[in-house]
């Protein structure tokens, strides 16, 4: 049985905070607690059907994860971006649940990858 890929890149994570691991921590948290707030808003503008406040959602949640080289989770958040930015909405409900499903196991691995760190 194979491994799933990982949602993000420990090693490239920490390179981007300059090997301070104590700072991805930060982060982190502070990750941690915005998450729930930016799938909200997706969620709502999906729900509103308004592109314009998807495509600022997505945006956010994209330079969010993008700080710990979560590369899926960047490339989910930009085609929820790019459908907001054409004025669609279509297509968002299924690329938001997999966003969803993603960013529990990101969230999980991040947890793990920061316990496992000196």
């Amino acid at each position: 049985m194979s491994q799933a890929p990982s949602t993000f890149d420990p090693s490239r994570a920490l390179a981007q905070v300059g090997d301070d691991a104590e700072l991805l921590g930060e982060i982190a948290e502070l990750f941690f607690e915005d998450s729930p707030r930016m799938l909200a808003d997706i969620e709502a503008a999906i729900e509103l059907g308004d592109a314009k406040a998807l495509r600022y959602a997505a945006h956010a949640l994209k330079g969010s994860v993008a700080n710990f080289a979560a590369d899926p989770l960047v490339g989910l958040s930009a085609q929820l971006e790019s459908l907001g930015n054409s004025g669609r909405i279509d297509g968002a409900r299924p690329l938001y649940t997999e966003l969803v499903d993603s960013v529990e196991t990101f969230e999980t691995e991040l947890r793990n990858a920061l316990a496992a760190s000196p």
